[in-house]
């Protein structure tokens, strides 16, 4: 079970921390749907082909930020696909915990509260503004599930 807080204003302005809980286990693995399977190793195949090119590219961070340069789309195409494959593992793995912590509850009405919320819009951007930790909470998800 991995556990992220997250502090966000919600529609009325309003600041929360929420806690939320990820998990995603073998036979959610097993059981999903062979699109949403396929998808998640097509993006990760295609993160790691992006990466090798990211690498390759040497991108000057004191010029002026040109959003059509060449080596920018580059970082950017790799950065969308990192979020594409975020947002599928958020699918998969995010749920309610159970007060007495017995039981996850996951599906879909549950995802579609979440995502419909501020909390996962500002999960989604904590993340893009910290890369390293994006990835890290993949990794960790990939290994719960191993």
């Amino acid at each position: 079970m991995l556990i992220k807080e997250v502090t966000y204003k919600d529609f009325n302005g309003m600041e929360h921390k929420d806690i939320l809980h990820f998990h995603l286990s073998k036979s959610r693995v097993l059981l999903t749907d062979e699109e949403k399977y396929n998808k998640v190793l097509t993006l990760a195949k295609e993160l790691q082909d992006k990466a090798t090119e990211v690498d390759s590219v040497k991108v000057d961070t004191t010029d002026d930020f040109n959003p059509f340069d060449p080596k920018m789309q580059v970082v950017a195409n790799a950065a969308r696909t990192m979020v594409q494959l975020l947002d599928l593992m958020v699918d998969l793995s995010y749920g309610l915990r159970s007060e007495d912590g017995s039981r996850f509850i996951q599906n879909e009405k549950v995802l579609e509260q979440f995502k419909s919320s501020a909390a996962y819009d500002q999960l989604i951007q904590d993340f893009i503004n910290n890369p390293n930790d994006m990835l890290a909470f993949i990794e960790s998800l990939n290994k719960t599930a191993n």
